[in-house]
């Protein structure tokens, strides 16, 4: 673990409805793109007037997560993939996002990129020296929990493999890809006089909740804050990698939470 230190409210925290600077530039920039291929496709937009289209993955395991890629390659194969601006996710359709953003340029690749998962997902043995690895480094931390032994059986099984990754490393990517957003609903945190619960968001360049506009940045993600100032930074931060699954964004969501409202 690492030493205690402080840091400015402003540098980790973020108190704003609004989109963040990161998230801004990189919309700026895709917008050129989707422009280019709904011209491509016949449709012509005025400046200014061009749409933010979503693709939104649903739950549902292995079948969330092979339906979203069917989608996507069948998006691909009709030259729509580069018409979208944001791909969200929760829990199987995660699966599906964090393996295709191993690949920086994969919705320019899916073609040659799909025969190579399609082996991957049904060829790929399970490794149990690399689950037991990662299990006896995963326990060493403090934040180990059910939720790695979950990562390491049931999510390694149907995605064949980890990626340790940083989900922050890739905000310094170009936009070649849709904007990534990873989500799940926390239903311990409820919006004032509605009894549905709320959304919890994990971008490459913030996680919070866009409802109350609270948000850290995504590379402090899972270390500990008091009053909105990062107090403690962990070594190793299970939120941290991009090994997305809903039981990870549950557990994570819910300390985030906890440390920055109490």
């Amino acid at each position: 673990m690492s030493s205690n230190f402080g840091s400015s409210q402003s540098e980790w925290v973020r108190l704003s409805k609004s989109l963040n600077k990161g998230e801004n530039a990189y919309i700026e920039e895709r917008m050129v793109k989707i422009e280019k291929c709904l011209e491509d496709n016949g449709i012509n937009l005025k400046v200014g007037s061009v749409p933010h289209i979503a693709v939104l993955g649903s739950g549902g395991g292995e079948r969330a997560m092979l339906g979203l890629l069917g989608c996507l390659d069948q998006m691909g194969q009709d030259n729509l993939l580069d018409s979208v601006l944001y791909l969200c996710g929760v829990s199987g359709s995660t699966w599906c996002m964090s393996i295709l953003y191993e690949d920086p340029d994969w919705s320019s690749n899916l073609l040659s990129l799909k025969p190579k998962l399609i082996k991957r997902l049904t060829e790929t043995p399970t490794d149990l020296s690399k689950i037991i690895g990662w299990l006896t480094e995963a326990i060493k931390h403090e934040n180990y929990s059910l939720t790695d032994i979950w990562a390491a059986t049931v999510t390694y099984a149907c995605v064949k493999g980890i990626d340790r990754s940083q989900l922050s490393g890739q905000k310094q990517r170009d936009a070649t890809n849709p904007y990534p957003i990873y989500a799940v609903v926390d239903k311990g945190l409820k919006q004032d006089g509605q009894t549905a619960a709320c959304w919890f968001e994990l971008s490459p360049h913030e996680a919070g909740y866009s409802h109350v506009g609270a948000f850290i940045d995504t590379s402090a993600f899972g270390c500990q804050f008091e009053a909105g100032v990062l107090k403690q930074k962990l070594t190793r931060g299970t939120s941290c990698t991009c090994k997305v699954c809903v039981a990870v964004l549950l557990q994570i969501g819910k300390k985030t939470r906890e440390r920055y409202y109490r």
